[in-house]
């Protein structure tokens, strides 16, 4: 069955890590060496910048402040210690400042912490943001940096990198997701096998763990990492691409490691076994990884190893265990991929008139805030004269290389050792998104393709295959990587399907197969019997929670004759972002409430969700997780809601959704709140055919009996109905509603 329908033409900006990166912002500026400042006691700044000391990694409070030409702030209580392994000796000290340590979920520009790097081994103070825009050049999730004066009780401390820390939030920015584990990984992590325990891999080294969760640390829960461990270990080289895709996101992976090569991050994963993280990713089910430390990078060495003519194919030490390195140069098609994108990159930017045409940009724009930064020759002696000669000569000592030196002999070297860098075309990635309509949207990243490409859906229950054709978008074009999309709209309904994209020239009804890479969709819905109940997105009075606040909130209610078990249950105001906040792992009994706080304060309890409701209106919708995919539970699009007014089923579990100005959080809903004719304020006649009068001028809105806003006027006596349904329907003037009855 070959069936065309709806091409989605305009597409979102979240469509996979290639497309489009959060804009550098006025934290990062580009073109302008920002200035912070720090502001704390005498006594915090003695202790914190002592040599050896224990306290070096405690936090201490201050004030922190950020000018531009774009953006000038204050944040009046923050946290800064030192930070770094070997540069807390340095006497140019690097600093986190953290905005969330006194404030709880205190932001400043949406950042919750700020790197500010010293970088004393570097005298061009730039190797690490090259590095980094390299990364986001060739579609890569990247910090954004930028650079700095830093000034200390209005002491100039010097000119810093300022490197976006990657946590929960940069996962929501850069994946749409930020709700999943991340592991900061630290020297020894060489990510071998140690068993099928996944408590095993919380091993430590002095004192912290190998394998650091940085997330959801209440749960501490590594069964991702084994499984991720496990499969890269223990899969054969035949079957490692489809154990391997289903949980690992490799391309950009090889990415990675193809840049690793060229710029000669040794430490690295794959020399050094330091310096990554791994982010499991909720909304694709797959695992990331991130490099992050890029300063001993493009010619500056400690282990007396030429970078530049190291081969491109044996890169990690000799006799030593790198388990993701070696599969990639193991699979045949991994290591094609590997070759390929060496080559292309030099093409594109590793290159004289890419990265050190960037590299001239950048001196030019700091050179005045170095000659004045009197740390900068402390720990190694650098003169301004060192900085202006960093891109074209060698400063001796770990700088083996200039930066402009260091790439021509790097990108000579690895064209010679490149073999067969031409790769196969084909599908990169896809990505599924399922809305409450139950409609599925498709996109595919297929690398120069010339053939038409198909997705195909698998009736899980009957068995039976349907094929839609693909289109590819004019939107979308990251190197010779091309977009294909599709919005399929007409799939019959309750039942669940196992989807793939693949040629339309080797699927054939006649005799089909699928590829070993596939998704799931639900076009179901799930009847046990959960539902959203009542929800106020505008509470300042109406209830309080634990920590005194009034806070938005949401009712679930278990409107079944059975209990509910919680798990794999995700709550979203999100549609793009299905599981954006689990349910707490509880069961809910037969006729019971749960209250859920939507504060965004999910270390407030277990009952505070990761998102605000939009007090204007928007949709709230409740997931069950089957097969790592979505399946609608319910949801409720909710209109502008006065201050303290709730919205929510006329009864409990009912279809029919009310306006309350008395709410019923964690109890039973009732149409008593709804105001009756007693009010001062009233409508006529009820039932009414075309036209409704009011007691006095009003403004006010109409909603439907699902909540959808009809009308809305202002300083009126009456109002036409002729052009809408017959059917029940909700007035309000702001502070009361009445239920009226639309007759024809």
């Amino acid at each position: 069955m070959r069936i065309i329908v709806a091409i989605l033409l305009l597409l979102p900006c979240s469509f996979f890590a290639q497309t489009v990166y959060p804009d550098y912002s006025p934290a990062f500026l580009q073109n302008e060496v920002a200035e912070i400042r720090l502001t704390m006691h005498p006594d915090s700044l003695a202790l914190m910048l002592v040599d050896n000391d224990p306290d070096n990694t405690h936090e201490y409070p201050a004030q922190f402040s950020y000018s531009s030409s774009v953006l000038s702030e204050s944040v009046a209580s923050v946290g800064v210690r030192l930070r770094g392994n070997t540069s807390l000796n340095a006497q140019k000290k690097s600093f986190k400042v953290s905005f969330n340590s006194f404030v709880n979920n205190q932001q400043w520009q949406g950042l919750e912490k700020m790197n500010l790097n010293a970088n004393t081994n570097d005298p061009s103070l730039m190797r690490a943001k090259l590095v980094w825009d390299f990364m986001r050049f060739e579609g890569l999730p990247a910090s954004r940096t930028s650079h700095v004066k830093v000034f200390i009780n209005d002491e100039y401390r010097g000119v810093y990198l300022n490197v976006e820390h990657i946590d929960e939030e940069f996962a929501d920015r850069f994946y749409d997701d930020g709700t999943g584990n991340l592991w900061k990984c630290l020297y020894p992590a060489d990510l071998d096998y140690l068993g099928s325990n996944p408590d095993a891999y919380k091993i430590e080294q002095f004192g912290i763990r190998t394998y650091d969760l940085h997330t959801n640390t209440f749960q501490d829960n590594y069964a991702q990492l084994a499984q991720f461990v496990q499969v890269i270990n223990n899969t054969s080289v035949a079957n490692m691409p489809c154990e391997l895709e289903q949980i690992f996101n490799i391309e950009n992976y090889i990415k990675y490691l193809a840049i690793d090569v060229l710029t000669g991050n040794w430490d690295g994963y794959a020399f050094n076994k330091n310096n990554f993280y791994l982010y499991h990713n909720e909304h694709s089910g797959l695992m990331e990884f991130l490099p992050y430390d890029l300063d001993n990078t493009l010619g500056i060495d400690w282990v007396g190893t030429d970078w530049t003519t190291r081969n491109i194919y044996n890169w990690k030490p000799s006799g030593q265990d790198r388990p993701l390195y070696s599969l990639v140069m193991n699979v045949p098609e991994y290591r094609a991929r590997f070759s390929y994108y060496v080559q292309l990159f030099i093409s594109n930017y590793f290159n004289s008139s890419g990265i050190v045409n960037h590299a001239q940009e950048i001196q030019s724009l700091i050179s005045d805030a170095i000659a004045l930064d009197s740390y900068y020759s402390l720990d190694n002696g650098y003169t301004h004269t060192d900085f202006l000669e960093a891109i074209d000569q060698a400063w001796g000592a770990q700088v083996d290389y200039s930066i402009s030196d260091y790439v021509e002999a790097r990108s000579n070297a690895a064209l010679n050792q490149l073999q067969n860098p031409s790769i196969v075309d084909g599908l990169i990635q896809f990505e599924i998104k399922q809305y409450t309509d139950h409609s599925i949207r498709i996109n595919a990243v297929i690398r120069n393709s010339g053939e038409n490409w198909v997705v195909v859906f698998r009736n899980n229950t009957s068995g039976v295959f349907s094929s839609y054709l693909l289109q590819e978008s004019t939107l979308f074009y990251a190197l010779d990587e091309h977009l294909f999309t599709i919005l399929v709209t007409d799939l019959p309904s309750n039942v669940s399907y196992e989807v793939s994209v693949m040629p339309e020239a080797d699927f054939s009804l006649a005799n089909p197969t699928l590829p070993c890479v596939s998704q799931w969709v639900h076009t179901g819905t799930d009847a046990s019997g959960l539902v959203i109940n009542e929800l106020m997105p505008a509470n300042s009075s109406a209830i309080i929670d634990q920590q005194g606040d009034a806070d938005d909130w949401i009712e679930v209610y278990n409107s079944s004759l059975l209990p509910i078990n919680l798990g794999n249950r995700y709550l979203t105001d999100d549609p793009d972002n299905w599981n954006k906040w689990p349910l707490p792992q509880m069961t809910l009994n037969a006729g019971d409430y749960l209250l859920i706080w939507a504060d965004n304060e999910p270390t407030d309890g277990f009952n505070h969700a990761e998102f605000k409701l939009d007090a204007t209106g928007e949709t709230v919708v409740l997931w069950r997780q089957l097969n790592n995919a979505p399946m609608l539970i319910d949801s409720i699009t909710f209109p502008a809601l006065g201050s303290d007014v709730s919205f929510g089923r006329q009864t409990d579990g009912n279809a029919n959704w009310i306006v309350f100005t008395q709410s019923t959080p964690d109890a039973s809903n009732g149409i008593s709140a709804v105001n009756d004719s007693e009010e001062k304020w009233t409508v006529f006649p009820n039932p009414t055919a075309d036209v409704l009068y009011f007691s006095q001028l009003t403004s006010g809105r109409l909603y439907s009996n699902e909540g959808r806003m009809v009308k809305n006027w202002t300083n009126q006596k009456e109002i036409d109905l002729s052009d809408i349904a017959a059917g029940v329907y909700y007035v309000s003037n702001g502070t009361t509603v009445q239920k009226i009855l639309v007759s024809r």
